[in-house]
């Protein structure tokens, strides 16, 4: 792994959105090593999150600017997306709404095989 310091690592974050390609080029170092000392920080990956959710808020500023400006396009978007929980769109199953992961399907129940040469499940 590349020689960081917390400091410099997050004025570059800072500097570069987040962007951690960007932020590793600033040391001449592969991204992945920059990642695993973000990972191994966590007021790193507080930071990250905090400039993730910039991004959102800018996103959500921008489609309110667009619905404002009556641009329909946005204005389905928004309903389809954010609307859900007012009966708009397609439906979410429960899990989804509540922001739970999906549940992974079940995995086949093992076989064995039967005396004879048949097998059962």
């Amino acid at each position: 792994m590349g020689t960081f310091n917390e400091a410099d690592v997050r004025q570059a974050l800072i500097q570069t959105e987040g962007n951690l390609s960007w932020a590793a080029d600033r040391f001449a170092a592969p991204r992945s090593d920059l990642k695993l000392f973000i990972d191994a920080t966590p007021s790193l990956q507080a930071l990250i999150r905090d400039l993730d959710e910039d991004v959102d808020d800018e996103a959500e500023s921008g489609v309110r600017d667009a619905i404002s400006a009556g641009d329909k396009s946005a204005v389905c978007f928004c309903l389809k997306t954010l609307g859900r929980k007012r009966g708009y769109g397609k439906p979410m199953n429960a899990q989804e709404e509540a922001g739970m992961p999906k549940a992974l399907p079940e995995e086949a129940s093992p076989r064995r095989e039967e005396p004879g040469g048949g097998d059962t499940a």
